[in-house]
């Protein structure tokens, strides 16, 4: 094998080993920002959730407040938290007051993350 040959090995295994150190920065990076928005998104929930809960109780829908009681606790099962779920987004339309309607549209989002959170934590 003559110079220029290894020479162009070497330089294409250059090439190769700087171009998965930078992939790997890139994954570094974005690892990074998904967990300051995860932080930022828990933040958002743990000060306005008790809120979103307050406007949304009603006292002629006594099984969604006791599912909010829950949710609000952390207390809410799987099985629970796809019954509010359906509760709210049955709920959700129609509603004549824009405040409670952005509520409930909020909680739906949540309650749809919350189960998702929940399934990967029984898949464990």
């Amino acid at each position: 094998m003559d110079l220029g040959a290894i020479l162009a090995i070497c330089a294409v295994t250059i090439a190769g080993v700087g171009f998965v150190y930078q992939q790997f920065a890139v994954l570094s990076h974005i690892k990074e920002r998904l967990a300051s928005l995860e932080t930022k998104v828990e933040l958002f929930w743990s000060a306005i959730e008790s809120k979103i809960v307050t406007m949304l109780k009603s006292p002629t829908h006594l099984r969604k407040d006791e599912l909010l009681d829950k949710l609000l606790n952390h207390s809410i099962s799987m099985e629970e938290a796809i019954e509010l779920s359906r509760i709210m987004s049955e709920e959700t339309y129609g509603k004549r007051d824009g405040a409670k309607e952005i509520a409930s549209c909020l909680m739906t989002g949540r309650l749809q993350q919350l189960i998702i959170d929940l399934e990967k934590k029984k898949g464990k």
